[in-house]
């Protein structure tokens, strides 16, 4: 059996070309965005920009592999219908490690690449750059990996999974906290320091790729007693959750599961907001709110549109449900999934709208009517938001092969965000022209109402179409 098929045995990840050609479209874009700013906006020595971009490429690595070793690795039923058969398990987490590997080298290059175009006459340093970035990658995946390994092993069944729940949940935000404080430092750094702070990293990851081919048999055991646990742990979770409940409000309830039995949905709607909201409020807006052009307040704006479009809860309402397709069946109205489809996805948003908030008052210095604006405006943009979502997935549901192309591939949330963009670039340049007399927050926090009502009378209007929907 090949590597190839194995992969597509344990993942069952069909092969999707426009999903590769859009990814890789995206990603030399991507590329070459960061390295123009980067030349543009942030002046500075090779040295300066390739750990810049060094310390964003590890760090989301390691937020990759944080989240996807322990699920493809330990959380994988499927690894269990391939252990009888003539495989050695080193096989089976050589060819997983493989794919998460593959998907960090992708966004290294996807990063690194317009760095020979930028950087001509020093491609040399840019390919050392890669290559070192390449070593750690191999390097992050293995420790990860044997962590993960330490707490199936040592964990008791009962309690492994939460465990590694915690990993997944609390790991990106230390991470993300060790970026922030790796990106403080960077400008600091001289091409002494950078070659010093090379040659240890490279020293440690050589040390955990002899300690791990030297302990391999070893490792191989103990993986398999850690798959065991946590497959027990799963087991005795899902007896739990199949006793008889009384449900009280079924639409509720059906919203809930949607959401909550979606480990992927919850992660992403949750902890990648978080992060959103913490690299826009305490990165980007440091560097465009010194800006002499820009009125009061109209960074924090968009900032906020920002984080309140991109809901994955609301913009896979209908994708990521499974009992969409029975709904012409079943005695519940459509028009009531809608509601709590929106209500679910408000309050999960609105969670994200409150980080923003409490981000805001640390970075900048906001009066008290301001601050409750700000938060006033937060809260009705996200239902604006949220409800736009709804709608889009709603009238253009997607079928998709796995959680990352439902989750990445679902174009709903990008339909809002361009949508809203618009809609507050427009409330702004007319503050601008007609009502500069009040407060630039006040204007837009008015609109979202007018917003709200419009959005309101088009459910009444509508009712009909979306109670006769099925699919």
């Amino acid at each position: 059996m090949t590597d190839k098929t194995l992969l597509k045995i344990l993942t069952k990840r069909k092969p999707s070309i426009i999903f590769s050609v859009s990814g890789l479209i995206a990603g030399i874009y991507a590329g070459f965005m960061v390295w123009y700013a980067l030349k543009t906006y942030i002046p500075g020595p090779l040295h300066t920009h390739l750990s810049y971009l060094a310390v964003i490429v590890l760090g989301i690595s390691a937020f990759i592999a944080v989240y996807q070793i322990p699920d493809l690795l330990f959380a994988n039923e499927k690894i269990e219908h391939v252990l009888p058969l003539p495989i050695d398990s080193g096989t089976v987490i050589f060819v997983l490690l493989k794919k998460v590997i593959c998907l960090q080298a992708e966004l290294c290059i996807a990063v690194y690449w317009a760095g020979f175009l930028f950087c001509f006459r020093n491609a040399l340093a840019v390919s050392f750059a890669v290559l070192y970035c390449l070593i750690m990658l191999v390097s992050l995946n293995l420790l990860v990996f044997l962590l993960s390994v330490a707490i199936g092993t040592i964990t008791p069944h009962r309690s492994v999974g939460y465990v590694f729940l915690v990993l997944q949940f609390a790991g990106p935000i230390v991470l993300l906290l060790d970026a922030g404080a790796g990106m403080t430092m960077v400008p600091m750094l001289t091409s002494r320091s950078v070659t010093l702070i090379l040659c240890s990293s490279l020293t440690i990851a050589a040390g955990t790729l002899f300690v791990a081919a030297r302990l391999r048999t070893k490792i191989n055991a103990c993986y398999l007693l850690a798959y065991q646990n946590v497959q027990g742990f799963q087991r005795k979770n899902s007896m739990v959750h199949s006793r008889n409940c009384l449900v009280r409000n079924p639409y509720s309830f059906l919203e809930w599961k949607r959401v909550t039995r979606n480990k992927a949905l919850l992660f992403f709607s949750n902890i990648k907001n978080i992060i959103t909201v913490l690299l826009l409020t305490g990165l980007l807006s440091k560097k465009l709110l010194g800006a002499e052009l820009l009125v009061p307040y109209q960074i924090e704006i968009l900032l906020l549109v920002s984080c309140a479009a991109v809901n994955t809860v609301s913009s896979t309402a209908y994708s990521s449900d499974g009992n969409r397709t029975f709904y012409a069946f079943l005695p519940i109205s459509s028009q009531k999934m809608f509601y709590w489809k929106t209500l679910h996805g408000f309050l999960w948003g609105e969670v994200t709208i409150l980080l923003f908030w409490a981000a805001t008052l640390i970075f900048r210095k906001i009066s008290l009517p301001d601050a409750i604006l700000l938060l006033l405006y937060g809260t009705i943009i996200n239902y604006v938001c949220v409800w736009l979502g709804v709608l889009f997935d709603f009238k253009m549901p997607r079928t998709a092969n796995s959680t990352n192309e439902l989750l990445h591939g679902n174009l709903s949330k990008f339909y809002v965000l361009i949508a809203v963009l618009v809609l507050t670039v427009i409330e702004i340049n007319l503050w601008q022209k007609y009502c500069t007399g009040i407060s630039l927050i006040l204007f837009v926090t008015l609109c979202g109402v007018v917003l709200i009502f419009l959005e309101i009378a088009y459910s009444c209007r509508t009712g009909g179409e979306l109670n006769d929907r099925s699919d």
